[in-house]
Protein backbone atom coordinates (compact mmCIF):
# COMPACT_ATOMS: atom_id res chain seq x y z
CA UNK A 1 0.00 0.00 0.00
CA UNK A 2 2.90 2.19 0.79
CA UNK A 3 4.09 1.91 -2.96
CA UNK A 4 0.76 2.82 -4.16
CA UNK A 5 0.42 6.09 -1.96
CA UNK A 6 4.17 7.26 -3.26
CA UNK A 7 3.33 6.01 -7.02
CA UNK A 8 -0.07 8.60 -6.42
CA UNK A 9 2.17 11.39 -5.20
CA UNK A 10 4.67 11.09 -7.79
CA UNK A 11 1.75 11.41 -10.20
CA UNK A 12 0.16 14.34 -8.10
CA UNK A 13 4.16 16.28 -8.32
CA UNK A 14 3.65 15.44 -12.17
CA UNK A 15 0.17 16.62 -12.48
CA UNK A 16 1.21 20.09 -10.57
CA UNK A 17 4.13 20.59 -12.31
CA UNK A 18 2.25 20.09 -15.54
CA UNK A 19 -0.64 22.71 -14.46
CA UNK A 20 2.01 25.53 -13.36
CA UNK A 21 3.68 24.83 -17.03
CA UNK A 22 0.28 25.17 -19.02
CA UNK A 23 -2.99 24.53 -17.02
CA UNK A 24 -4.77 23.32 -20.14
CA UNK A 25 -2.54 20.11 -20.22
CA UNK A 26 -4.19 18.46 -16.86
CA UNK A 27 -8.17 19.26 -18.26
CA UNK A 28 -10.08 16.39 -19.13
CA UNK A 29 -10.36 16.67 -22.78
CA UNK A 30 -6.78 16.85 -23.01
CA UNK A 31 -6.24 13.70 -20.66
CA UNK A 32 -8.89 11.40 -22.60
CA UNK A 33 -7.09 12.72 -25.99
CA UNK A 34 -3.82 11.24 -24.59
CA UNK A 35 -5.52 8.13 -23.44
CA UNK A 36 -6.59 7.59 -26.82
CA UNK A 37 -2.74 7.53 -27.98
CA UNK A 38 -1.32 5.46 -25.05
CA UNK A 39 -3.52 2.31 -25.92
CA UNK A 40 -0.68 0.38 -27.13
CA UNK A 41 1.60 0.86 -24.99
CA UNK A 42 -0.94 -0.14 -21.82
CA UNK A 43 -1.68 -3.76 -23.69
CA UNK A 44 2.00 -4.41 -23.83
CA UNK A 45 2.40 -3.41 -20.87
CA UNK A 46 -0.09 -5.66 -19.03
CA UNK A 47 1.80 -8.80 -20.19
CA UNK A 48 5.07 -7.72 -19.69
CA UNK A 49 3.64 -6.79 -15.63
CA UNK A 50 4.01 -11.31 -15.58
CA UNK A 51 6.84 -11.35 -17.37
CA UNK A 52 9.23 -9.19 -14.39
CA UNK A 53 7.25 -9.95 -11.70
CA UNK A 54 8.72 -13.63 -12.87
CA UNK A 55 12.00 -12.53 -13.30
CA UNK A 56 12.37 -12.51 -17.11
CA UNK A 57 12.43 -9.71 -19.31
CA UNK A 58 11.09 -9.44 -23.05
CA UNK A 59 12.75 -7.11 -25.77
CA UNK A 60 10.73 -8.21 -28.78
CA UNK A 61 7.19 -7.19 -27.70
CA UNK A 62 7.40 -3.87 -30.32
CA UNK A 63 8.77 -6.41 -32.69
CA UNK A 64 6.26 -9.01 -31.94
CA UNK A 65 3.52 -5.72 -32.34
CA UNK A 66 5.30 -4.50 -35.53
CA UNK A 67 5.30 -8.38 -37.21
CA UNK A 68 1.88 -8.78 -35.48
CA UNK A 69 0.33 -5.29 -37.54
CA UNK A 70 2.09 -6.45 -41.24
CA UNK A 71 0.50 -9.95 -41.14
CA UNK A 72 -2.73 -7.72 -40.71
CA UNK A 73 -2.13 -5.21 -43.61
CA UNK A 74 -0.52 -7.72 -46.31
CA UNK A 75 -3.34 -9.94 -45.73
CA UNK A 76 -6.24 -6.98 -45.88
CA UNK A 77 -4.63 -5.71 -49.05
CA UNK A 78 -4.60 -8.93 -50.58
CA UNK A 79 -8.38 -8.90 -49.69
CA UNK A 80 -9.41 -10.66 -46.61
CA UNK A 81 -11.82 -9.30 -44.44
CA UNK A 82 -10.02 -6.57 -42.18
CA UNK A 83 -11.61 -8.46 -39.18
CA UNK A 84 -10.00 -11.77 -40.15
CA UNK A 85 -6.85 -10.35 -41.37
CA UNK A 86 -6.96 -8.66 -37.55
CA UNK A 87 -7.42 -11.56 -36.07
CA UNK A 88 -4.91 -13.88 -38.21
CA UNK A 89 -2.40 -10.58 -36.96
CA UNK A 90 -3.39 -11.72 -33.15
CA UNK A 91 -2.60 -15.42 -34.56
CA UNK A 92 0.63 -14.29 -35.49
CA UNK A 93 1.83 -12.13 -32.67
CA UNK A 94 0.33 -15.36 -30.50
CA UNK A 95 2.85 -17.55 -32.50
CA UNK A 96 5.67 -15.24 -31.93
CA UNK A 97 5.41 -15.23 -28.30
CA UNK A 98 4.64 -19.12 -28.00
CA UNK A 99 8.39 -19.38 -29.82
CA UNK A 100 10.13 -17.36 -27.51
CA UNK A 101 8.40 -19.06 -24.71
CA UNK A 102 9.27 -22.72 -25.73
CA UNK A 103 13.11 -21.59 -25.88
CA UNK A 104 13.34 -19.99 -22.53
CA UNK A 105 10.50 -22.77 -20.74
CA UNK A 106 12.14 -25.61 -22.64
CA UNK A 107 15.02 -25.48 -24.50
CA UNK A 108 16.19 -23.24 -21.25
CA UNK A 109 17.71 -20.46 -23.00
CA UNK A 110 17.94 -17.11 -20.90
CA UNK A 111 15.55 -15.07 -21.82
CA UNK A 112 17.96 -11.89 -22.80
CA UNK A 113 19.27 -13.79 -25.09
CA UNK A 114 15.93 -15.34 -26.53
CA UNK A 115 13.88 -11.99 -27.21
CA UNK A 116 17.07 -10.17 -28.35
CA UNK A 117 17.65 -12.36 -31.13
CA UNK A 118 13.93 -12.74 -31.82
CA UNK A 119 13.65 -8.73 -31.60
CA UNK A 120 15.88 -8.97 -34.48
CA UNK A 121 14.22 -11.86 -36.38
CA UNK A 122 10.35 -10.17 -35.81
CA UNK A 123 11.41 -6.76 -36.99
CA UNK A 124 13.73 -8.15 -40.17
CA UNK A 125 10.64 -10.33 -41.23
CA UNK A 126 8.18 -7.28 -40.95
CA UNK A 127 10.27 -5.58 -42.79
CA UNK A 128 11.46 -7.57 -45.24
CA UNK A 129 7.54 -8.98 -46.17
CA UNK A 130 6.30 -5.57 -46.04
CA UNK A 131 9.57 -4.38 -48.18
CA UNK A 132 9.37 -1.42 -45.89
CA UNK A 133 6.78 0.40 -47.21
CA UNK A 134 3.32 1.82 -45.54
CA UNK A 135 0.18 -0.22 -45.94
CA UNK A 136 -2.74 1.76 -45.73
CA UNK A 137 -6.34 1.99 -46.89
CA UNK A 138 -8.31 0.32 -44.22
CA UNK A 139 -11.92 0.86 -44.06
CA UNK A 140 -13.32 3.61 -41.69
CA UNK A 141 -15.26 1.41 -39.63
CA UNK A 142 -12.01 -0.37 -38.73
CA UNK A 143 -10.31 2.81 -38.21
CA UNK A 144 -12.78 4.29 -36.19
CA UNK A 145 -12.22 1.19 -33.05
CA UNK A 146 -8.69 3.50 -33.14
CA UNK A 147 -9.92 6.69 -33.09
CA UNK A 148 -13.99 6.49 -32.16
CA UNK A 149 -15.74 7.40 -29.49
CA UNK A 150 -18.39 5.77 -26.64
CA UNK A 151 -20.56 8.39 -24.66
CA UNK A 152 -17.65 10.57 -25.23
CA UNK A 153 -15.15 8.65 -24.12
CA UNK A 154 -12.40 7.39 -26.40
CA UNK A 155 -12.65 3.80 -27.33
CA UNK A 156 -8.88 2.98 -27.06
CA UNK A 157 -8.97 4.72 -23.70
CA UNK A 158 -11.54 1.71 -22.46
CA UNK A 159 -9.92 -1.22 -23.89
CA UNK A 160 -6.57 -1.56 -21.78
CA UNK A 161 -9.22 -1.10 -18.39
CA UNK A 162 -10.62 -4.77 -19.07
CA UNK A 163 -7.44 -6.60 -19.46
CA UNK A 164 -5.88 -4.65 -16.42
CA UNK A 165 -8.63 -6.02 -13.84
CA UNK A 166 -8.13 -9.36 -14.97
CA UNK A 167 -4.12 -9.12 -14.74
CA UNK A 168 -4.48 -7.52 -11.34
CA UNK A 169 -6.51 -10.02 -10.26
CA UNK A 170 -4.67 -12.79 -11.05
CA UNK A 171 -1.05 -11.61 -10.06
CA UNK A 172 -2.79 -10.33 -6.48
CA UNK A 173 -4.33 -14.12 -6.14
CA UNK A 174 -1.00 -15.50 -7.27
CA UNK A 175 1.51 -13.44 -5.49
CA UNK A 176 -0.26 -13.64 -1.80
CA UNK A 177 0.46 -17.66 -1.99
Amino acid sequence: MVHEAGLAAVLLLVFGIAASLDLAFVSASVQLELSAHAFELALIAIPMTFIVVSGGIDLSVGSTMALSAVVLGLLYERGTPVSLAALVGIVAGMAAGALNGYFVAKIRVHPLIVTLATLAAYRGLAEGISLGRPISGFPPAFLGFGSGNIAGLPIPGLIPPLPRAGCRRSLTSSLAR
